[in-house]
């Protein structure tokens, strides 16, 4: 405690100072006799609350800096906090790109121990959303134009229903085994019309060389990762910062995306939540890259090239009472189209065994 008192520092990261206006203001309340001092005493817990809450100011230590991963520029310490209840991570904002990252993180090992953390109770429920969520986009991108790669792709689930809807998916992840999409794995020359890549930006420690990788073997990449709050958010208040778990090491803003895509000639497009992509400066304007950022498109769009050949009259009549287009109405209609892979999975998989091939 002494050795935090030294650098400003107290609970939740707030600075000493706060904390001793927040002693002043309690010891009057307890001093004072008149009526009225149990409200007092309710209105330091009140700022209390409010300190502590989302409206978390970061400690500035201009003597304490680190590289930041994104940009290389000098980032300033902002706030130290608990992980997996043992070590300690110092964490860091970068005033150029606003990235928040834990600066050398070295519980790692321990933190991958289970690489899908028993936290994350919506993996499965994930898996089938992004199908619903994803599938229309990359049809617009892409048709069905050669394969897709997902990129950290935990256990294959998503990788297997993507092959499932008619899209040639692979898989790769260097931590997880291959359990749903076992056949179908990355090969490491091969390159892709597209790479998706979910909740793993949070996981990267170098995200610049990651991103390098990726566009060494496609042209764009869809991915998800939760943004930050524009103000940033009190370690203890913001679920995903994941201190239980702590594979998660790097908290990205629409600004560090964007810092991200730029270095690499490619541009953001964005949800504004969760849902992002990098894309050439060519697609910007595409219905694809309209979907991402949307999240629907326009009623009178279904009779766009692309669209048109998916529309049923039950999916237009869905789409007609939703008054827009939705991704997920159209994912029966890509299959039906595509040709689901299912089966010719099976048989490919079943003569692969049979001649001890696999």
């Amino acid at each position: 405690m002494r050795e935090r008192k030294a650098r400003g520092l107290d609970f939740c990261g707030l600075s000493t100072a706060t904390f001793d206006y927040m002693d002043r203001r309690l010891l009057e309340a307890r001093l004072t006799k008149k009526k009225g001092a149990f409200s007092a005493d309710r209105q330091v817990s009140r700022e209390t609350n409010f300190l502590c809450g989302m409206r978390f100011a970061p400690v500035s230590n201009p003597s304490k800096t680190h590289p930041c991963p994104v940009c290389k520029g000098e980032a300033n310490f902002a706030f130290l906090h608990q992980v997996l209840q043992t070590f300690s991570a110092e964490v860091f904002l970068c005033p150029h790109c606003d990235y928040l990252f834990a600066a050398q993180p070295n519980w790692l090992e321990e933190a991958y121990r289970r690489v899908i953390n028993i936290l994350d109770t919506g993996c499965l429920a994930r898996t089938e959303s992004l199908r619903e969520q994803t599938a229309l986009p990359i049809y617009l991108l892409s048709g069905n134009r050669g394969a897709w790669l997902d990129y950290g792709g935990g256990h294959g689930g998503y990788a297997r229903r993507m092959r499932d809807t008619g899209f040639d998916f692979r898989w790769q992840d260097p931590k997880a085994e291959n359990l749903f999409a076992g056949g179908f794995e990355d090969k490491h020359d091969n390159t892709y019309e597209g790479i998706t890549c979910f909740e793993c930006l949070e996981h990267f420690l170098d995200p610049v060389a990651e991103i390098r990788r990726m566009l060494a073997r496609a042209p764009r990449i869809l991915f998800t990762t939760e943004l930050r709050p524009e103000r940033l958010p009190s370690p203890d208040r913001w679920w995903y910062f994941g201190w239980e778990h702590g594979q998660h090491v790097g908290f990205h803003s629409h600004r560090s995306l964007s810092c991200l895509a730029e270095a690499h000639g490619l541009v953001l497009i964005s949800s504004e939540k969760s849902f992002h992509a990098f894309l050439p400066p060519g697609e910007v304007d595409s219905l694809g890259a309209r979907l991402i950022r949307q999240g629907h498109l326009p009623l009178h769009l279904w009779a766009a090239s692309g669209l048109r050949t998916l529309f049923s009259p039950k999916s237009f009549l869905r789409s007609l009472i939703r008054r827009r287009i939705a991704s997920k109405d159209l994912v029966d209609p890509i299959e039906k189209l595509l040709g689901s892979k299912t089966w010719l999975d099976h048989a490919l998989l079943k003569k692969s065994v049979s001649s001890r091939n696999f």
